[in-house]
């Protein structure tokens, strides 16, 4: 399988393993990777059910020389990882790394696998970097398990300017100038803007996706996709019936400053059918992850660290503080245990349901938790 071979691998290694990656290695510390690579949320997103870490099959068919499969791999130790590229001398250097670091759960292949039984497949490479995309996504729909994932980094074009449209108007709906029929139209004049002739953008990727047998899921952080958030006022009639690509793009448009995506996409027969507050097994849901990173104590109030935008942690990571009661910091505290909600709220009574099931609406709302659904693989 034909890859186009660019050196845009990550550049603080360059052969060389960080010392801050030997002291986690080494067991001394513990690592916090990008959202794009945490395998947990990847899991809440698409999976009916949570798996298991020691029985994640996890692909990377364009690893280059490595250092995100390495991240990974030493994020996740029980997680198996199977990897390729098309340079030699790029798996080379990654077997350097791998051996430097005694790492054990990573093999090595010489070639992209004609089936698998994957869950995740995870190529480093964007699309756009590859140079059979049509063949390549093919084979990858073959490694993919029926319920599994696929995460695909997407470039968001070559230049700014190619890829916007009606900009002027597009900034008027953004500061509210627009009548309701005025910004009406002038979200089906964007979605009627025709896809190029070849692989540059969202759209058009997402169309070769398609071609292929994938379907477009969710996009990690989901919020940077939903269109509304770059808008002073949001009528929620604007996206009603839109398909989610149509709301990723619109969001690029909005937005206008998005130099690439991060998407999962799944099997076009999977329907990973994700929680919803208005059915009747809701209280069985459970908050998966929080943002929750240390808290201390004034009074009967706890100031809490959050991790800033939730999951992205990497190296200089911002935190903010949230000053909460006590029985609120003790939710936090359990739901980074994923329990269920009901054996939560059981532990906070005399707290009444519907006051608890607010608060975890609302932090699930403003993502401050993620919920999954119950169940035992």
């Amino acid at each position: 399988m034909a890859m186009t071979v660019m050196n845009n691998y990550p550049g603080n290694w360059q052969g060389v393993i960080p010392e801050e990656i030997k002291t986690v290695s080494g067991g001394k510390g513990d690592l916090t990777v990008n959202l794009s690579v945490c395998l947990p949320y990847m899991e809440h997103l698409t999976c009916p059910v949570f798996k298991p870490l020691e029985n994640l099959q996890v692909l990377d068919p364009a690893c280059g020389t490595g250092e995100v499969l390495l991240l990974m791999a030493l994020k996740y130790p029980q997680t198996s990882f199977t990897a390729c590229d098309i340079s030699p001398e790029a798996l080379a250097q990654a077997q350097r790394y791998v051996n430097e670091l005694e790492l054990n759960n990573i093999q090595f292949i010489d070639s992209l696998p004609e089936a698998g039984e994957y869950d995740f497949i995870m190529p480093t490479r964007p699309l756009q970097q590859i140079e059979d995309p049509s063949g390549f996504l093919a084979r990858l729909h073959k490694n993919l398990r029926e319920q599994g994932a696929l995460r695909i980094q997407i470039e968001a074009g070559n230049q700014t300017g190619d890829r916007l449209c009606l900009q002027e108007k597009v900034e008027a709906m953004k500061a509210g100038q627009l009548s309701y029929e005025e910004a009406m139209d002038l979200v089906s004049a964007l979605l009627a803007q025709p896809l190029k002739d070849h692989i540059d953008g969202l759209r058009e990727c997402n169309q070769t996706l398609q071609e292929a047998g994938f379907k477009f899921w969710s996009g990690l952080h989901p919020r940077s996709y939903e269109p509304g958030r770059y808008l002073q006022t949001m009528n929620d009639t604007y996206f009603n019936g839109l398909q989610a690509i149509d709301k990723a793009y619109l969001a690029e448009q909005f937005c206008g400053q998005m130099q690439m995506y991060s998407l999962l996409y799944t099997h076009r027969a999977y329907d990973p059918l994700m929680p919803s507050f208005y059915d009747s097994q809701s209280s069985k849901y459970i908050p998966h992850l929080s943002p929750y990173v240390g808290a201390s104590k004034q009074e009967d109030r706890f100031t809490i660290g959050l991790k800033h935008q939730h999951l992205l942690l990497e190296a200089g990571i911002e935190f903010e503080d949230l000053n909460i009661p006590e029985e609120l910091f003790g939710i936090l505290l359990a739901i980074d245990g994923k329990i269920n909600c009901e054996q939560i709220h059981r532990r906070f009574l005399p707290m009444p349901w519907t006051r608890f099931w607010a608060l975890i609406q609302a932090c699930w709302e403003e993502e401050i938790i993620f919920l999954h659904r119950p169940g035992t693989v």
